[in-house]
């Protein structure tokens, strides 16, 4: 299943040979090949044509025709979904996948901004230290394929914050596209715990 907000939904699926379709002989044997033989497909016929062609032959239906932007999660959080916390003072990545399910036509990722707390930071693909997101915008995400964005919490003090990300691009199905920041900081102690953690403890 994908969900139209542009957030995926883990699914399995199998394809079984079609024997009555036209092009059985380059026909996939599981989901991972029904997408790259759908976007052959898109290559060599019109795309009114190629989508009907992938559908009638078991292709996947989760293949669109514009820009669809998918990423891997909703939201970010740092410790509060281990019922624990991120160390003040240490810095801690986490990577957002973002896809563009497409097989046809390319993502555009026309700006990336942050709002919420200055404690978390993002990266973009091919940002150099000391360069803006602007600099390496707008970034390109080729038909069924994927891009990373870098997020890293980096507590000051004990607490617990939160932010958003948010991603323009030029996909059908969302232009602004939010990802909720969360993450809950505490200061560690002598012997290894914590010795003072959020109002009304961890996280």
């Amino acid at each position: 299943m994908v969900s139209q907000i542009g957030h995926s939904v883990s699914h399995r699926s199998a394809t079984r040979p079609n024997t009555n379709c036209p092009f059985s002989s380059r026909h996939p044997q599981n989901a991972t090949s029904t997408i790259a033989w759908t976007k052959t497909l898109a290559m060599r016929l019109p795309s009114g044509l190629a989508i009907l062609a992938a559908l009638s032959c078991g292709g996947d239906p989760n293949v669109r025709q514009k820009p669809f932007i998918l990423t891997d999660r909703a939201s970010l959080g740092w410790g509060a979904e281990f019922a624990s916390a991120v160390y003040v003072g240490t810095s801690v990545p986490q990577s957002l996948s973002v896809e563009n399910r497409s097989g046809y036509e390319d993502l555009v990722i026309d700006d990336v901004t942050k709002a919420g707390d200055s404690e978390f930071a993002f990266r973009l693909p091919g940002q150099l230290t000391g360069q803006q997101p602007s600099d390496v915008l707008p970034h390109t995400v080729k038909p069924l394929k994927k891009t990373y964005i870098e997020l890293t919490f980096s507590p000051t003090a004990v607490g617990r914050y939160s932010g958003s990300l948010t991603i323009k691009s030029n996909a059908e199905n969302v232009t602004d596209l939010k990802i909720d920041l969360y993450g809950s900081a505490i200061k560690k102690g002598v012997d290894g715990g914590a010795n003072q953690t959020p109002d009304g403890g961890c996280p």
